[in-house]
This record gives structure tokens, C-alpha cells and sequence, in this order.
């Protein structure tokens, strides 16, 4: 199998769907540890995966040179009865037929190269695209390209969707664009200073703020549209490389290169360490569901902490190859990828390795999670 560039469970937890570089959509049955059916997209490769609300379609990302696919993303179909993939469904006379391997589903047109940023909308009904500097609206149900939004200069590194019809976007040269997605116009957010180079993104769950990082942290305000607070050009040791929100919006947790987890406070604003148990660049954060432990992952390991006290509880190791990301999966479990094509399942309270999940060769380069989904 080729590297996987994307990988999520479905809802009922039996089976983990891999998005694969060769252009395959791989599914494991989890309990068993073993390759359930696969399915080929035709030649190209697939670049992403995420499942969408309700557990039974997975969304992948891809590029290809056969003519129904042409660099955009294929929805696939999984059945309510089991984990393995639906076969090919009635004709869709909106598009061009696929070869006859392909899970018939949607498939949308426009990207002209990998998606390099996603996000769906909460209730699950459009999705926003990126790739390179296009930001593509889409129609999940009907497949339709709903608009190109145009603006940004510079490759889009993190969208997020906004409540009200809104949405944000940042780009590595440092661009914000605050978007209304119904006349599809930007509204361009700046600090007097500069903005940096930008590589990751934050939002609260009321759209009404925002943190960008990278080579500068920058707390915004999306209601007034205007920088809040920021810090200064910050050394590459202390360049900003993950980040997320946390669930009540208070404040926002951030890793930097130098493998340091930094609290930034929302309401005074102010950044304080948090965590200084890794080794290496933090590439992973993520909550877990109650919001008072975080998972995050750097190096060949990943930390479960406190998120009051900052103390760990409980820690991962064995990896061999740098991690690229660590879920939660609730019961005591976390899921984790590195950059050798390696997947694990763990008991966090042992800190052990329950059941690997190998079959790729390349490296797994994203893990993305909603809910008890990854």
C-alpha cells in the first residue's frame, strides 16, 4: 500500500477508512486487525480524508488525471449494515461515469491541484475547499462547485466555517480574510504591524474570535475585525506549529517548535507555558471530550496532561518514526500516525500499545477527528 494521506473512523467505531497516495480508499476492521475491501478512484491520488456528520460518508480529497474526478473530492458512500464499502450505484447523470471499481457518489470538480485546507459547515451541508490559493464552496448533498472565492495571494494553510454565513481563511504570506459567503466577498484583517507568516488557526465555537500562528500569535476580533493583541516576531524555536480552541472559548492552546504547549487567555490576553514535557515540534493538540486533559504529540511520543495544572498523567512512547498527529477515542483509548506509515491504538492509563493498525509504506501525514469520530 502507498503512504495514506488521511484516515477516520466510522461512528459505530468497527472500521478505520485510509485515503491512500495510490488513489485507494483502504478500510481495517478494527477488532480483527485485518484489510477489509478496497476500492480504487482511478489513477491519481488521494490527498485527505474526513468523515462527514453522521458517520456514514467519508469525504476524500483527489487528484487525478481521469476525466470525472479532475483534482477535486469524492464522497463515498459506507453501508448502515457494516464497515465494508457499498458497491457502485445507479448512474449519476450529472457527471461523466467512473470506472466501474468506484463507490458511486458525488463528486465535485475544480481544484487544479492537492486540497491543502477543508472544513464543513456545522450542519454538515456545504463544505469549503483550498488548494493553493483557490478556496473552493461546495454543495456536499448535490456535489455542485456553489463558488470560488478569490483573494487570497499566497497558498491557504487553515479554513474555518463562521456562524451566520461567514468563514475565515489564513495563507502561509500571512493573510486573514474574513469571507461572507453570501455576496462571496473578503474582507482582509491586518495588524498594524504585519500579520507573519500563518500556519494554524483557532476559532470559537460563536465565530465572534480568533488566533492565528505561526511566526507571530495574533488574537482577533471577528465582530470588529481587528487585531486584539499580538505577540512580536517570534524565533524559529518558538514559531507557532499547532493549535486549537478550547470548548468553552476561554482560551486557546498552542505548540511551538521547540516543543512547548502555550496558554494564550482570550479575555486578558496573555500567553503563559503550559506544558514543557516534549522533546521535539508539537504536532498535535486535541481535547479530550470533557475538556480537562489534552493529548498532544511531538516527536516519537505523545503526553497526556492536565489542563489546569499541566501535570501528566500518562504518557505514550515506542514510536518509530516523529508522530503527525494523536486523537482521543474515549474508554481509556487514542489513536496515533507517524511519519514511518505506522498506526497504533493505545491504552493511555499504561501508556501501552493495543493493536497496531501497519499496512502503509509511506508516511500518515493528518489525523482529524470530530466528536468520538477520527
Amino acid at each position: 500500500p502507498a503512504a495514506a494521506r488521511g484516515v477516520a473512523f466510522t461512528t459505530d467505531g468497527k472500521a478505520l477508512a485510509c485515503a491512500g497516495e495510490d488513489g485507494a480508499l483502504r478500510l481495517y476492521d478494527v477488532g480483527a486487525a485485518k484489510k477489509l475491501p478496497a476500492f480504487t478512484a482511478g489513477p491519481g491520488r488521494m490527498t485527505g480524508l474526513a468523515l462527514l456528520p453522521g458517520g456514514r460518508k467519508v469525504a476524500t480529497s483527489f487528484m487525478s488525471s481521469a476525466a470525472w474526478v479532475e483534482h477535486g473530492v469524492v464522497v463515498v458512500n459506507l453501508p448502515e449494515g457494516g464497515p465494508a464499502l457499498e458497491r457502485p450505484s445507479p448512474a449519476d447523470p450529472t457527471f461523466p461515469e467512473p470506472p466501474p471499481e468506484v463507490v458511486k457518489a458525488t463528486r465535485e470538480y475544480g481544484h487544479g491541484g492537492p486540497v491543502t485546507a477543508a472544513a464543513l459547515s456545522s450542519d454538515g451541508k456545504q463544505a469549503l475547499t483550498a488548494s493553493g490559493t483557490e478556496l473552493h464552496l461546495w454543495d456536499t448533498a448535490t456535489g455542485k462547485r456553489l463558488a470560488e472565492l478569490a483573494g487570497h495571494k499566497g497558498a491557504v494553510t487553515d479554513v474555518a466555517f463562521l456562524p451566520g454565513e461567514a468563514a475565515l481563511s489564513v495563507s502561509r504570506d500571512g493573510e486573514v480574510l474574513l469571507w461572507s459567503l453570501k455576496d462571496r466577498k473578503p474582507r482582509a484583517l491586518k495588524h498594524p504591524r504585519g500579520n507573519g507568516t500563518i500556519e494554524a488557526l483557532a476559532v470559537t465555537a460563536d465565530g465572534k474570535s480568533a488566533l492565528t500562528g505561526g511566526s507571530k500569535v495574533i488574537q482577533w476580533s471577528l465582530d470588529r475585525a481587528e487585531a486584539l493583541a499580538a505577540t512580536g516576531e517570534l524565533p524559529e524555536e518558538r514559531r507557532v506549529t499547532a493549535m486549537t480552541m478550547s470548548p468553552d472559548g476561554a482560551y486557546a492552546l498552542y505548540g511551538r517548535a521547540n516543543g512547548q504547549v502555550m496558554r494564550w487567555d482570550m479575555k486578558t490576553p496573555k500567553s503563559t507555558l503550559k506544558y514543557d514535557g516534549h522533546d521535539g515540534a508539537v504536532r498535535s493538540l486535541h481535547f479530550s471530550e470533557d475538556g480537562k486533559k489534552v493529548l498532544s504529540a511531538a516527536g516519537k511520543e505523545a503526553h497526556v496532561w492536565d489542563v489546569a495544572t499541566g501535570e501528566e498523567s500518562s504518557r505514550s512512547k515506542g514510536m518509530g518514526s516523529p508522530l503527525r498527529g494523536a486523537r482521543f477515542l474515549g474508554a481509556g483509548m487514542a489513536v496515533s500516525a507517524d511519519e514511518g506509515g505506522k498506526m497504533w491504538l493505545w491504552d493511555l492509563a499504561k501508556g501501552e500499545k493495543r493493536r497496531d493498525l501497519a499496512g502503509h509504506k509511506g508516511p500518515v501525514m493528518k489525523l482529524g477527528s470530530s466528536g468520538k469520530t477520527v
